[in-house]
């Protein structure tokens, strides 16, 4: 599954010399993309463990009906993806990232619950109510198979 960001925008938000300091592990003055990479997609299955809560995501991992990402979501992955790269270095990690991830997870949060919306469509209804549909038929069966054992 594709990440929802990419290298350059941890570059256009926090600038380049974040990413000189946080991914030359090998401080050899050459930003490793690994880390970048795996900050991003991190960041991005944790986002979608809120979003999927509420909007349909594909088999892709990617929003349905939705061409371009909102920008928003965006915003969010890269500072999850730029906290979790500060994580790796003590001195790296600022109360700026700290509050930048607080934000994102109290958003993402708030995205689950139907408080904020990503300004897209509203997702179907049927997200929550299949959701919902999918536990009743499960417990009714359950309960169907009890008495025949």
């Amino acid at each position: 599954m594709a990440a929802w960001a990419i290298q350059q925008d941890i570059t256009d938000r926090y600038g380049l010399s974040f990413l000189d300091w946080i991914a030359d592990r090998n401080h050899d003055g050459a930003i490793e993309s690994v880390p970048i990479t795996l900050a991003l997609d991190d960041a991005t299955e944790e986002a979608r463990s809120y979003v999927g809560q509420k909007y349909d995501l594909d088999d892709e991992g990617n929003l349905v009906s939705v061409e371009t990402l909102p920008a928003l979501l965006v915003k969010v992955v890269v500072d999850i993806a730029a906290f979790n790269l500060a994580g790796f270095d003590a001195g790296a990690m600022s109360d700026e990232h700290r509050s930048r991830h607080k934000s994102a997870i109290d958003w993402l949060t708030k995205l689950s619950k139907g408080i904020v919306s990503l300004g897209i469509a509203d997702p179907p209804a049927t997200v929550g109510a299949t959701k919902q549909l999918d536990s009743l038929v499960r417990t009714r069966r359950s309960t169907q198979t009890e008495g025949l054992i």
